[in-house]
């Protein structure tokens, strides 16, 4: 399966990386990151659009699909 990583800094959600399913273990902390550092908005999507992960970097918060 493919996924996204996506990043939200203006109101709009911009693609950063497309990954296999095997490397979701691996972008999970690294979207926490980016989130917690740019105080940004992440999320990592299925290619088809239905979300995974969602992270409110500017309120700390994470929600998981």
């Amino acid at each position: 399966m493919k996924y996204k990583l996506q990043l939200n800094t203006t109101g709009a959600w911009k693609n950063v990386i497309d990954f296999d399913a095997e490397n979701l273990p691996h972008i999970r902390p690294a979207a926490a990151l980016l989130a917690s550092v740019g105080k940004a908005k992440v999320q990592v999507i299925e290619a088809d659009g239905q979300p995974v992960l969602f992270i409110n970097g500017s309120k700390g918060e994470a929600s998981h699909a």
